[in-house]
This record gives C-alpha cells, sequence and structure tokens, in this order.
C-alpha cells in the first residue's frame, strides 16, 4: 500500500504541475487496487493529501509496468480525488431565488410548464450544499444565477438575494444578474444597479423573451449597454414559443434547450449583432447547444437568396460573430461536444461549468472526467485563464482567499 500510495502522489504532482509548490486538499478518497488492469479491490477512505517538492528532480523509479496509463479514466474518476485547476471557477450554477409561498406557486408553474418535476432548477439549493458539492471536486468558485424570466420587480429581489448569497461567502461565490428583458428601460436600470450597488460580476440573459429572440431590436439598447460597461453576460436557453408541440411530451432541458441557444444566437447573426457590438461578451450555456454542429450550415447557406438576410450578412461575417462567442462545457464534456465546440471558437474561448444542482452531482463528475480525458493540459488550463479574463472581479477574490 506505501508504494501505491507514494506512486499515487507522484502522478497527483504531475496533473497539478508542481514545481518548487505546496498543496494540501482534504476530502474522501477511493483507493482501487488493480491487478492485470482489472480492479480487484476498493475502499474509500478520507484523506488529507500533501504533495510538495522542490524545482522538477528526475522521477524516481515507478516499480509499475512501463505501459500502464496512470491517467484516470472516466469508469476510475471519483469524487473528491480529481486533482486540477480546470474546474476552479464554475460559470454554470443555478441557486433558490424564490422563498416565499407565492414566489414558489409561480415558480412551480413555470418548471410545469418546460417540463421539469416538482423539483427543477434551483430545488435543494443552499449556501453550504453548494459549497459542500465545491469541496469535493476542487471548485473555488461558482458564479450564481437564475435562469427563469422575471418581470422588473421581482428581478430585483432575486439580485437582491444573489448578492446576499455573495455577501456572506464573497470568496466562494459571483453573482450574474437576472434582467427584465421584457421591460428594455428597465433591463438598463438594473445594470447599473446590479453593477453599482451589488457589485455584480456578469449577468444571465435567456434565449427569448416572450417569444422575442436576440435579433429583435426591442432588446438593442440593453445589449449596448452592456457592450458599453464591459460586462460578460452567460446565455441560458429557456422554452420556445411552440414548446407544447415541439417538446413531445418530454422536459425542454432533453433538446429544446440546446436548439433555442442556437435558435438566439443565429437570430443574433443575421441582425449583425455581434459587428455592431464586438466587445459584447456572450458565454453560452452547454457548449453552445446544436450552435456549433449548425456553424458550417449557417454560414453556407445563409447568403441563398431564399433566406432571409435583409442586412446581407456574408458568409465571413458569420463565422466572425460565432467566433467571438465563449462556451461553458456544462453537460458538454465529450469530443462530439467539444470538436465542434472548438471548430466554432479556438479551444481559448471555452469556461468551465456544473449546472449546479439541476443537472445533478453524477453529470458533473462525468463531464469533468470527459474534460480531464478528452482535453489537452494546454486548453484545460486556458479555462482558468478565460475566466479570468470574462469575470476579473469574481476570479480575483477566490485567488485573494
Amino acid at each position: 500500500m506505501g508504494d501505491s500510495v507514494h506512486w499515487l502522489k507522484r502522478v497527483l504532482a504531475r496533473l497539478v504541475r508542481f514545481d518548487g509548490a505546496y498543496l494540501r486538499s482534504t476530502g474522501s478518497c477511493t483507493v482501487t487496487h488493480l491487478r492485470d488492469g482489472r480492479p480487484v479491490e476498493e475502499h474509500a477512505d478520507p484523506a488529507v493529501w500533501e504533495l510538495m517538492h522542490s524545482g522538477t528532480p528526475a522521477e524516481p523509479h515507478d516499480p509499475r509496468p512501463t505501459t500502464h496509463d496512470p491517467r484516470p479514466t472516466t469508469d476510475q474518476h471519483t469524487r473528491g480525488t480529481t486533482m486540477s485547476t480546470m474546474q476552479r471557477f464554475d460559470v454554470h450554477a443555478h441557486f433558490t431565488g424564490f422563498t416565499e409561498p407565492d414566489e414558489l406557486q409561480d415558480y412551480a408553474a413555470h418548471l410545469h410548464r418546460e417540463g421539469f418535476p416538482s423539483l427543477g432548477i434551483g430545488a435543494g439549493w443552499s449556501p453550504e450544499a453548494a459549497i459542500g458539492f465545491m469541496d469535493q471536486r476542487g471548485i473555488d468558485l461558482q458564479l450564481l444565477s437564475w435562469p427563469l424570466p422575471c418581470a422588473a420587480p421581482r428581478a430585483r429581489l432575486v439580485n437582491d438575494r444573489a448578492a446576499a448569497a455573495v455577501a456572506a461567502h464573497p470568496t466562494r461565490f459571483g453573482m450574474l444578474a437576472t434582467l427584465p428583458m421584457a421591460e428594455p428601460e428597465e433591463a438598463v436600470r438594473e445594470v447599473h444597479r446590479a453593477l453599482d450597488e451589488l457589485g455584480a460580476d456578469g449577468f444571465l440573459l435567456l434565449s427569448n423573451t416572450d417569444d422575442a429572440y436576440f435579433g429583435d431590436e426591442r432588446f438593442e439598447p440593453v445589449l449596448a449597454e452592456l457592450e458599453r460597461v464591459g460586462a460578460s453576460v452567460l446565455v441560458h436557453p429557456t422554452l420556445p414559443a411552440p414548446y407544447e408541440q415541439l417538446g413531445l411530451g418530454r422536459p425542454a432541458p432533453l433538446i429544446e434547450y440546446p436548439i433555442d441557444t442556437a435558435r438566439t444566437i443565429v437570430d443574433a447573426v443575421f441582425a449583425g449583432l455581434l459587428l455592431r457590438h464586438p466587445d459584447l461578451r456572450l458565454v453560452l450555456s452547454h457548449a453552445g447547444g446544436v450552435l456549433p454542429a449548425l456553424a458550417q450550415r449557417v454560414a453556407s447557406l445563409g447568403p441563398k437568396p431564399w433566406v432571409v438576410n435583409p442586412r446581407a450578412i456574408t458568409p465571413e461575417q458569420v463565422r466572425e460573430q460565432l467566433g467571438r462567442l465563449y462556451l461553458d462545457t456544462a453537460i458538454a464534456g465529450g469530443r462530439d461536444v467539444l470538436d465542434p465546440a472548438t471548430a466554432m471558437t479556438g479551444p481559448g474561448h471555452l469556461v468551465f461549468g456544473t449546472d449546479f444542482p439541476p443537472a445533478g452531482p453524477d453529470v458533473a463528475d462525468a463531464t469533468i472526467a470527459q474534460l480531464l480525458a478528452e482535453l489537452p493540459q494546454t486548453d484545460r488550463d486556458a479555462m482558468v485563464t478565460t475566466f479570468a479574463e470574462l469575470f476579473p472581479a469574481a476570479a480575483g477574490r477566490a485567488q485573494g482567499a
């Protein structure tokens, strides 16, 4: 057992790229003993790993066969054992924005329309539960958001509650403020209140508001103001208008959410939104949904005379606008998702996300394992850097801790 632990420490040291550094991590550790590549014994144990070395000395002799790959596979990945900086910052996490009986009733009705069971987006959330989830996975900070439509009074209430959670745990949480996009003037006012009074780290916009998408001119003042103040915006999908017919009795997050993300961005592209506002930083949930798979199709067919394209957007302008987008990895860690995503934007436009709590810890763990297995180290490191560029105040608080 001593040799196994020593070997595991050296593997972990390579994963976190030790060079004259010290790491201490606590948590539950599952140790699996292998024979001929197959697990023969497994036990869980509370663990405190303490790894230290100076410089980069030569690797001690490893008694294991040289053909053995020390990287964890998806099946071997367990909670509390992933030693990687990749997931330090979680851009996609939700919280409970409503607590009063009338609020909860409206909330339950909306979830029912979207096909969620009675327990939905923010169910089971508490600061303690979220921090426990983060600690088990090496996540330093989550950006909290509320991805349901709100009129102005309720949006202010939700943002106040998010700000209170951040104030209580400033090094563990950040805040993406909700905007009442159905009331554009109120939304612009809330941009400034959220920044100036609440210290918001960014904003969340839904893929559509009252069946209107990002290309709608009603939203232009809000989007222009978000660019002017230098805000980063998480775009979260919601119900499309004809969901009752399209959903086929299945919940919207299954396929309608990723489709609606693509719908609003395609609408924005043909409206020239990111040509007029090239510094508007949009982060698309779930690696952009189906958008990356459709990017080449949209660019190729856009100029055709039978495509409504009043601004005469060219294929080059389609690609230019799509290339400005950022994508999170929530429920999107496999190569089948990452390849078209990085082809559309480049690997430097990915940020880590979990969609906690609705996606569940098991999905988050599977996504982390996929990213570790599929993404090169340089791309995983870039996710941390990109987050810090998009949300510098939140990253600074976490790093200052």
